[in-house]
């Protein structure tokens, strides 16, 4: 699961096998997009004082922040 906001940010959040779990429920899809609003809501400043203090993991692929 990624929550994206075009040209802007994208955030994974979630993931699983598919020979885990089929699909979302429907609480898990409402979930989702309740919190999609709040973390793509966040300001650049907001998302740098969560990763400092460990809520968000910021993932650095070859020199790409990701």
């Amino acid at each position: 699961m990624i929550f994206f906001r075009q040209a802007t940010r994208a955030v994974f959040v979630f993931g699983f096998a598919k020979s885990d779990q089929a699909n979302l429920d429907a609480n898990e899809i409402a979930m989702f997009k309740k919190a999609a609003k709040s973390v793509l809501a966040l300001s650049q400043d907001q998302i740098d004082a969560e990763v400092k203090t460990g809520n968000l993991t910021e993932v650095n692929c070859g020199g790409w922040k990701i």
